[in-house]
């Protein structure tokens, strides 16, 4: 088996890193005041990588 390095891949890990470490380093003024509203059921859901987890399965039983 053989791991070659692939370029497309690296675009794609930089296009998906960039915006959120721009957006890190600029957060919005009083973003933490907005915080506070977010909905529980998105914080949890991100919080446990739900959504990740059914996209795999759902990859998983399309194959």
């Amino acid at each position: 088996m053989h791991f070659g390095f692939s370029y497309i891949g690296l675009i794609y890990l930089v296009m998906l890193m960039v915006p959120n470490i721009i957006w890190a380093k600029n957060k919005p003024k009083d973003y933490e005041k907005y915080v506070g509203n977010e909905r529980k059921v998105f914080a949890l859901l991100e919080q446990f990588d739900l959504p990740e987890k059914f996209a795999e399965c759902v990859k998983r039983d399309l194959r």
